[in-house]
C-alpha cells in the first residue's frame, strides 16, 4: 500500500513539474517580438544569430508581415477548428446515444457514455490548447531560428 502511495505522490509531482515546465516555455516564447533594427546600430542581444553572429535585421515592412501572416494563420485555424469542431460535436452525440442503448451494463446508467464524452471533450479541448499555442508561436520561433 505504501509504494502505491509513493508512485501515486511520484506521478503526480512529475506531471506538476512537467505542467510547469511546459508554462515557463509558453511564457519565453510569447515573450519573443521581432524588433526593427536599423542596419547602423549595434547588435542586439535578443536578435543575435548564435551560428553566424551576425544580427537578424528586419525592416518595419517585414516586421509587419511577419505578424500579418501570423494572424492569417491563426484565423485559419480558428476556422478550421469551429468546422472540425461541430463535426466532432455531432459525432460525439450520435455515438454517445448509441453506446447509451447498446453498451451500458445497467440500463439507464450512463458510466461508458459519460466516459466516452468526457474523453472526446478532453481530447478536443487538448487539440484547441495546442493549436493555438502552435499559432502563437510559429513565427516567434521562426523568427528566433533564422
Amino acid at each position: 500500500m505504501m509504494e502505491e502511495e509513493n508512485s501515486v505522490t511520484i506521478i503526480f509531482a512529475l506531471t506538476g513539474m512537467g505542467l510547469l515546465y511546459g508554462i515557463y516555455n509558453i511564457i519565453k516564447v510569447i515573450n519573443v517580438t521581432p524588433k526593427e533594427i536599423n542596419p547602423k546600430e549595434q547588435k542586439s542581444e535578443d536578435q543575435e544569430n548564435l551560428v553566424q553572429g551576425d544580427p537578424i535585421i528586419l525592416t518595419k515592412t517585414q516586421v509587419d508581415r511577419l505578424k500579418l501572416i501570423s494572424d492569417l494563420i491563426s484565423n485559419g485555424a480558428n476556422v478550421f477548428l469551429f468546422w472540425e469542431y461541430l463535426c466532432m460535436t455531432a459525432f460525439v452525440l450520435l455515438f454517445g446515444a448509441l453506446i447509451f442503448y447498446t453498451a451500458e451494463h445497467h440500463p439507464g446508467t450512463a458510466y461508458t457514455t459519460v466516459a466516452f464524452c468526457v474523453g472526446a471533450f478532453t481530447s478536443m479541448l487538448c487539440g484547441f490548447i495546442g493549436m493555438r499555442i502552435a499559432t502563437t508561436t510559429n513565427y516567434r520561433t521562426a523568427y528566433k531560428a533564422q
